[in-house]
């Protein structure tokens, strides 16, 4: 989960992308749930998908998924990261 204004979440995007190309192979899937919305978020969105560079899905996430991970009672943070097995 990250956002668009999140410096962090941002910095860490280049990480992510590294993973998602070396492990891709070996069934690691990257997908980013971004939590902001609107057009400044989507202008954000679209800029760094027309990076060639970049390739790991971006869905919007929502706070009911977000709360399968941290509980229902959880106030989203960004940016989190969980790994998840098969």
């Amino acid at each position: 989960f990250w956002a668009t204004w999140c410096g962090p979440c941002v910095a860490s995007l280049p990480a992510l992308e590294t993973i998602h190309q070396t492990l891709g192979g070996q069934g690691v899937t990257i997908v980013a749930l971004r939590s902001d919305k609107g057009p400044i978020a989507d202008n954000a969105v679209k800029r760094l998908r027309a990076n060639p560079g970049f390739t790991f899905p971006v869905h919007q996430g929502t706070f009911e998924l977000y709360a399968q991970f941290h509980g229902e009672d959880a106030d989203p943070i960004v940016p989190s990261l969980f790994v998840i097995d098969r």
